[in-house]
């Protein structure tokens, strides 16, 4: 809006070993940060398992954490 002073507050950036700390302390899955992802605003990190696959880790502040562990169908 033109002349509008209204400011969102911003995001807090993904910390992608305090967020993989926090699930392995919870749900000990014991996922290890293999690094950053490309682009996006407030990140997500390439996460590799305990047998070896990749997934990628991320995060929406203020939202409980889900319990479920497995692949996104």
């Amino acid at each position: 809006m033109p002349g509008s002073t209204l400011r969102w507050p911003r995001v807090e950036r993904l910390d992608a070993d305090r967020v993989a700390a926090a699930v392995d302390e919870r749900l000990g899955v014991g996922l290890q940060v293999e690094g950053l992802c490309p682009g996006g605003q407030v990140g997500a990190a390439y996460v590799r398992w305990p047998d070896g696959h990749l997934g990628v880790l991320s995060w929406q502040a203020g939202r409980q954490a889900e319990t479920d562990v497995g692949p996104v169908e």
